[in-house]
């Protein structure tokens, strides 16, 4: 798995027991990593995209103003982002602004993760409001649900969602109508999760 080390401003990619097999000095608190197709990494910071390779050489970097709350790099090379004032940015290939809309205030929360779909649309845990949502590409809420102080949302294959709570210690999964499916404990906050 891929750790962002926030305090220590690194990356490490660690095996089931603990043990470091890659790591990176990212210079800011690394907030995303995401493994791509290729073999390189995309790493995501308050003010900075970064694709690296597997000798930790940079190969793209974006700069931001100090605004990235959550990002994404699709496969065509180009980037879609979340801003902590509630934008949903889209971005070519060299980091150049295509479109964007609002989504209205997102929480500054450390742990907070959107899942950005390929149709250039976003799910948004919007924490401070008890709501998750997704948004079409032009900006459009396709639908809403309540979860209780949402930090991460990943939508399924099955159209449901993963919601984290991190003030609950549990991962919710949720129809698109906002019946709860089932739920799990966490020993800890959670911050990320996926399903595999």
């Amino acid at each position: 798995m891929l750790v962002c080390e926030y305090s220590s401003n690194r990356v490490t990619e660690r095996d089931l027991k603990g043990k470091i097999h890659w790591d990176i000095n990212v210079g800011n608190p690394p907030i995303s990593a995401d493994r791509l197709s290729d073999g390189n990494t995309f790493i995501v910071t308050r003010n900075q995209l970064m694709v690296v390779d597997r000798a930790s050489k940079v190969l793209k970097s974006i700069n931001r103003p100090f605004d990235v709350m959550s990002a994404h790099r699709h496969r065509d090379g180009k980037f879609t982002l979340l801003t902590t004032g509630g934008l949903c940015v889209s971005l070519d290939s060299e980091g150049r602004q295509t479109s964007s809309f609002s989504t209205g205030y997102l929480s500054g929360t450390i742990g907070f993760r959107a899942h950005f779909l390929p149709s250039g649309g976003v799910v948004v845990p919007v924490y401070s409001m008890n709501k998750v949502r997704e948004y079409d590409a032009k900006g459009k809420v396709l639908w809403e649900i309540e979860a209780y102080r949402p930090s991460a949302a990943v939508r399924l294959a099955n159209g449901n969602v993963l919601v984290a709570s991190r003030m609950r210690n549990r991962i919710y999964e949720y129809t698109r109508e906002g019946k709860e499916v089932t739920s799990w404990a966490t020993d800890g906050r959670p911050m990320f999760m996926d399903r595999r």
